[in-house]
């Protein structure tokens, strides 16, 4: 029998984010229309269009398609490729699939829905430096701009490690940025953004970072909250250095200047302390078929290379062997196995070492995640160490040889 290739169509184009969601998102834009958008078919059409008839256009980052000697940008040179996915809008708008990756020595990702304009907004959008839902929105000035605070940031906090030993970053303190993202995105949705302080005229939004600065005080983060076209978002955040400058800008409470006890309190990501310690219970593990299929197939790239050659069936009994000796370290050692906040689902779960070649004086091969459902611990996916250690130090600064970023 023919092996069946799980890398077809768009999967063999680039890594895919959304991949259990992309046909919904798709077909909310169709809402309105009688058409239908259904897995199989579109990924046929989208073999049909790109692999087979090559219908794919490239752009880069500045959303061209010529470079300035007006020689066609190519898929090396590209930072977006996008294609007519054969459906339109309600309005009769023709709808692309879009890819995009952030930088060109980077696979790229998919898949987003865009017409014409939202794929030009979309571009403009991703000139602009980001930390997840703040913007620095001057284009002129963005990336500088975002580069200074987090390096101003970096200088006030009681000193940490914010960047990796063994990896290179254009950002600087990358740890310190996804902190920084992610600790926002928790306080939009923990008890519907009541930490995140408003002014009177909802001009600034008031946030406490979780850090303390060298004095042992809270570090307090001012946004813009701004306007395009009805749509809000933060912009051009800085340090809150004295609190007169909250009266310097006009933020006001009621109509006064803030006091000290109405300063924001910091996210908070459990109620109870045993929410984040992992537990090695008799009934510990309850794998789940679908979720080691995804964890061996479509996270193949994320074990050591040694490994990506062998078969599912014995890499399947390698990873369950390493799972069980990582339990039995657990049971030794309270602290092997970690907690980790999950945006995404805005929820906690658990990081587990797994060493493939039973080696246990070196870093893990990556981070096991767990879930913690009905008395059990099950598996969801595989990170690097390196996304592992950020989505830990949400909740606490990991005290762990295995989960240091000195090592990483």
């Amino acid at each position: 029998m023919a092996q069946v290739n799980t890398k077809f169509g768009i999967y063999n184009f680039g890594f895919i984010k959304n991949g259990g969601t992309f046909i919904n998102e798709l077909n909310a834009l169709l809402d309105g229309t009688n058409m239908i958008a259904e897995h199989d078919k579109f990924n046929k059409h989208f073999y049909n269009q790109v692999t087979v008839n090559n219908n794919i256009k490239f752009l880069n980052k500045y959303g061209y398609s010529e470079d300035r000697s007006h020689i066609l940008i190519d898929k090396s040179q590209a930072s977006y490729a996008y294609y007519d996915t054969g459906f339109k809008t309600k309005d009769g708008k023709e709808i692309f699939g879009v890819f995009s990756r952030k930088s060109l020595n980077r696979p790229f990702e998919g898949i987003d829905f865009a017409d014409q304009v939202a794929l030009q907004e979309m571009i403009k959008d991703n000139l602009l430096f980001k930390m997840g839902l703040i913007y620095f929105d001057k284009p002129e000035s963005s990336w500088d701009d975002g580069y200074n605070f987090i390096e101003d940031l970096a200088e006030t906090a009681i000193p940490e490690k914010w960047t990796y030993g063994t990896q290179t970053s254009a950002i600087p303190h990358p740890i310190l940025k996804s902190y920084i993202e992610h600790i926002f995105t928790r306080l939009t949705k923990e008890k519907n953004g009541v930490k995140l302080l408003r002014d009177d005229n909802k001009k600034f939004a008031l946030f406490n970072l979780g850090l303390l600065n060298i004095y042992f005080k809270p570090i307090y983060i001012i946004v813009e909250v701004k306007d395009d076209n009805g749509k809000s978002y933060y912009a051009n955040p800085f340090i809150l250095k004295k609190r007169t400058t909250l009266a310097d800008i006009g933020f006001t409470i009621n109509g006064r200047p803030i006091s000290e006890r109405q300063l924001p309190e910091p996210a908070q990501f459990y109620d109870n302390i045993n929410e984040i310690i992992f537990k090695p219970e008799p009934e510990f593990y309850d794998p789940d078929d679908e979720k080691l299929k995804h964890i061996i197939e479509d996270r193949k790239s994320r074990f050591p290379d040694i490994y990506q050659t062998r078969a599912t069936i014995e890499l399947s009994v390698i990873l369950d062997t390493a799972i069980k000796c990582s339990y039995e370290l657990s049971k030794r050692n309270y602290k092997l196995v970690v907690p980790q906040y999950r945006p995404q689902e805005d929820k906690i779960q658990y990081l587990m070492p797994i060493y493939l070649g039973a080696t246990f004086n070196k870093l893990p091969d990556f981070a096991l995640v767990l879930d913690h459902e009905s008395g059990y611990y099950k598996p969801e996916t595989i990170l690097d160490l390196d996304d592992a250690y950020q989505n830990a130090r949400l909740i606490a600064k990991p005290d762990n040889f295995w989960l240091n970023p000195e090592q990483i």
